[in-house]
């Protein structure tokens, strides 16, 4: 779930949108001050990230209460409560998401496809009369649209060089390696948070 699902309210009714748009905005913030940036460790970026995500999951959840849901059914008592739940959902997507970028693969990507098809399945499919042809063709197109990504994701072009300070006696071959997609899934992330 990307977020913005409130006919059912449910755990992961925010969806992954509260971290994408945080990932968002640290990038923006660190074109500023590329040289800080550079400087800070991994662990410094995560905490920054997470923090962000927390206070940006909490006022969303907040809004999503008070737009979404009607105040006669839920008690003032069980506002703090509720969006502590919305909250734990984002973070608990945002902890697989990012086991499935050290562990698995093509980083969080997959977690954001299954929540693209299913909105779109809950959205569109269920107005379309569609024949067991049709659907079959959707799923296996779905399919090759992940190993596509898949393939984009793992892609470098390896540009080989001469290294003329090395002076070692092994002939092996240097090369640069550039990813096709240097920027990651972020473009596709940044997509789906804008729209």
């Amino acid at each position: 779930n990307m977020g913005g699902d409130v006919n059912t309210l449910n755990i992961f009714t925010l969806g992954l949108g509260p971290w994408l748009t945080s990932m968002i905005i640290l990038m923006l913030i660190s074109y500023r001050n590329m040289d800080k940036y550079m400087k800070q460790t991994s662990l410094e970026k995560h905490y920054k990230e997470r923090i962000l995500t927390l206070i940006l999951s909490v006022i969303q959840s907040y809004f999503v209460i008070h737009e979404y849901v009607s105040k006669q059914r839920v008690h003032q008592d069980n506002i703090y409560l509720t969006i502590l739940i919305l909250v734990t959902g984002t973070m608990l997507l945002v902890w697989l998401a990012d086991k499935n970028s050290r562990y698995g693969i093509a980083g969080p990507m997959p977690i954001v496809m299954v929540s693209i098809i299913k909105s779109m399945m809950h959205q569109k499919m269920e107005y379309i009369d569609a024949s067991h042809i049709v659907i079959a063709l959707l799923i296996i197109l779905v399919i090759i649209t992940l190993f596509i990504l898949l393939f984009i994701e793992l892609v470098e072009v390896r540009i080989p060089y001469i290294d003329l300070m090395n002076v070692s006696a092994t002939n092996m071959k240097s090369y640069l390696s550039w990813k096709v997609n240097p920027a990651g899934s972020i473009t596709l992330m940044m997509s789906i948070s804008a729209f």
